[in-house]
């Protein structure tokens, strides 16, 4: 009597922690169960065009871009012409009265050697050619990150559904191995290595739901939102389709990187600085028109005009 009295208190105490562990777990599991209201599930694509329109390094390049597109025309184009006037003989008496004055009015133009503004131009448009490289390998970029953390998202949901299943499993297996002890059939080991499995399960859920909180965190910050904004996905897994040998996967990354073509353009850009560095060695030229009027009463009021290179 005293041996079945022991077993229905251990078999108590044992269905007291069993119930305080499920208890502790299954709001965390409903809170995660539980969508947020205002994140409406995006798929993949959705994701993927978010991104690349609100991504702060693709909107940092693409700013890069249209800057350097901007210093083209200016790159190749003449300096901007000067205008002098000078006067001699003016009286201090009257300083208004040009007419006792030497007035001379010129007009100057600078002009590069032969050859220097083409080059200019050609640097400014590979810049151009390597600004876009670069935006196109982070869109790449970006893009594979929103692709894999999007299936890491996926991966968790499921999880966390087997998760779910689990923990239903392991409270029938508590429930029965409590009753068995009850009864006398099983041992006071049985009922412990129950409970032992349902705890494992809770540190689970802690590990899976902290996962998927990092997960949403990284994906929010890729689409230049804040990272603890709700978000969700909703899609599946697209079974993987068949790929080409090594040696066309290397032939398709070395003609498609943008990386790689940002650096060869980078190469040429060189050659060109070193060619236009070359131009140094060449006279740059300088044009001026002049108009030169003689004060009134001068034998030489006849207008005179100067030219010089």
């Amino acid at each position: 009597m005293r041996i079945r009295s022991a077993r229905i208190f251990f078999g108590a105490v044992a269905w007291a922690l069993m119930v305080s562990v499920t208890a502790a777990a299954a709001p965390r599991a409903q809170e995660h169960a539980t969508r947020p209201a205002d994140a409406s599930a995006m798929t993949l694509e959705q994701l993927e065009v978010a991104a690349l329109e609100a991504n702060p390094e693709i909107r940092a390049l693409a700013g890069g871009v249209n800057a350097t597109q901007a210093r083209v025309p200016a790159a190749g184009a003449l300096d901007d012409p000067s205008f002098m006037y000078r006067g001699w003989g003016v009286p201090l008496r009257e300083p208004w009265n040009f007419n006792q004055a030497q007035n001379m009015f010129a007009v100057t133009q600078a002009l590069p050697g032969p050859g220097k503004r083409a080059l200019r131009s050609r640097i400014a448009q590979q810049d151009v050619s390597i600004a876009k490289a670069m935006l196109e390998g982070k869109k790449r970029e970006i893009t594979a990150r929103v692709r894999a953390v999007f299936y890491a998202l996926l991966r968790n949901s499921e999880e966390l559904r087997l998760h779910g299943e689990q923990v239903a499993l392991a409270r029938q297996g508590m429930e029965a191995a409590r009753i068995k002890y009850t009864v006398g059939r099983v041992p006071q080991q049985d009922v412990l290595k129950a409970q032992i499995a349902v705890t494992k399960l809770v540190d689970h859920l802690l590990m899976f739901q902290q996962e998927g909180q990092l997960a949403r965190a990284e994906l929010n910050t890729l689409l230049g939102r804040n990272p603890v904004a709700p978000l969700e996905v909703t899609g599946g897994h697209a079974a993987p389709a068949d790929l080409p040998q090594m040696a066309e996967l290397e032939r398709i990354a070395l003609e498609n990187r943008p990386e790689l073509l940002a650096t060869s353009l980078a190469v040429q850009r060189s050659e060109t600085k070193t060619r236009l560095a070359g131009k140094g060695y060449t006279p740059d030229y300088t044009v001026t028109a002049g108009y030169m009027l003689q004060p009134t009463g001068s034998p030489f009021r006849t207008p005179t005009w100067r030219r010089s290179l």
